[in-house]
Parts: structure tokens; C-alpha cells; sequence
């Protein structure tokens, strides 16, 4: 596993966890407001793995990588297996285009080598939201039709909230309040009282 984070994790709570390996890379950002940590966080995350003038990277002899925070639940995985053995799929994602092409960053999965990291590069001082940088810097593979969408999920409005009852991957800032009921989760902005 690898982390990115503003904050040293709380070892005991890493121990729990049971990771065979882990490496945390801390980002320094004092005097940086919250959200833009988070957005940078978030940005950090795609640019970091790709040191540049090097040809290795973090992911070096991964097929897949996950990136997803803290409060997404996977709550099954059968379609995400499935759809990482399908060789026309490089990208999984959440659809979560309105008003511009932006990816959902709490939770994605790609092939390390299918990701152009001059792309990420070029699109980071771009765009401060981070949705809107990994859209751009990922849209290839999303014009060549190389990405699947989570079937399932739907958006709380126009906020980066994943629901619904069929989706495999539930991301909820209020997750927390709603274990160990989260398989009950329902559609639409009535999740809020999943119990």
C-alpha cells in the first residue's frame, strides 16, 4: 500500500490494518488552506509514483493500482475482478461528468502502464480541483473507450458522493455512522439515514 498524506497516520490504527508492506510519503503544507491541501493531496497522489526524469515508478510490477480514500467501501469486489481481467479496460471509474470532464479521485483503478505521466504533468498547475485534473490528464483512455464505469453508482447531485443500492463501490462522508448497515445503503439524497 502506499499513502500520500499532510498528516503522520496513526501507527496503531496502521497495525490494525495488517498490510504486508506500506510506504507513507508525508507532503509538508503549512500555511496551505484545507481544501487546497486536499486538492493538492489528491493531485500529489497521480504525479508523485512517477518520479520524473526516471523510468521507474512506485508501481513498478503492479498490473492494477486502487486509489480510494478512507471513507469509500468496496462492498464487492466480483465486478471490479472481472472487469481488471477484461484487456480492453485500462481505467475504472466513477462517472462523474456534469458540467465538465472530471473523474472522481476518491475512488479510481488503472493499469500503471497505460497512464501518461507527461499528461499528469502538464495538467497539474492547470486545474486546482482535482476531478477536473485527472479528467484531463486521463482523457485519452477515456476517448479511446478504454475506461468502465462503476454500473450502479449514483451521484448525490453534483457533489463527490458515491450511492446506491446496486453500486459495488459506496463513498460517503457519513460512512462511518452507518456501519456495519452500509449493504442496506439506499438511492439518492434519503442515504443519509441508510438505518
Amino acid at each position: 500500500m502506499f499513502d500520500s498524506t499532510s498528516i503522520e497516520p496513526d501507527q496503531q490504527v496502521l497495525e490494525l490494518l495488517h498490510f504486508q508492506s506500506i510506504t507513507i510519503k508525508i507532503q509538508p503544507q503549512s500555511g496551505v488552506k484545507s481544501n487546497a491541501r486536499k486538492q493538492m493531496g489528491a493531485k500529489r497522489a497521480m504525479i508523485d509514483p512517477w518520479p520524473e526524469n526516471t523510468t521507474s515508478s512506485w508501481f513498478d510490477g503492479y498490473d492494477w493500482v486502487v486509489r480510494l480514500n478512507p471513507d469509500v467501501l468496496v462492498r464487492d469486489d466480483t465486478w471490479l475482478r472481472e472487469t481488471m481481467l477484461n484487456e480492453s479496460v485500462d481505467l475504472i471509474a466513477v462517472d462523474y461528468t456534469y458540467e465538465w470532464t472530471g473523474l472522481h479521485t476518491d475512488f479510481y483503478a488503472f493499469r500503471p502502464e497505460k497512464i501518461d505521466k507527461r499528461a499528469l504533468r502538464a495538467e497539474l498547475l492547470r486545474h486546482p480541483n482535482a476531478e477536473r485534473h485527472l479528467g484531463a490528464a486521463l482523457l485519452p483512455l477515456r476517448a479511446a473507450n478504454r475506461t468502465a464505469w462503476i454500473p450502479g453508482a449514483i451521484r448525490d447531485g453534483q457533489t463527490a458522493r458515491v450511492l446506491g443500492t446496486h453500486s459495488p463501490v459506496i463513498h460517503w462522508h457519513e460512512l462511518i455512522g452507518t456501519c456495519p448497515n452500509y449493504h442496506n445503503a439506499t438511492t439518492g439524497p434519503g442515504a443519509r439515514k441508510w438505518w
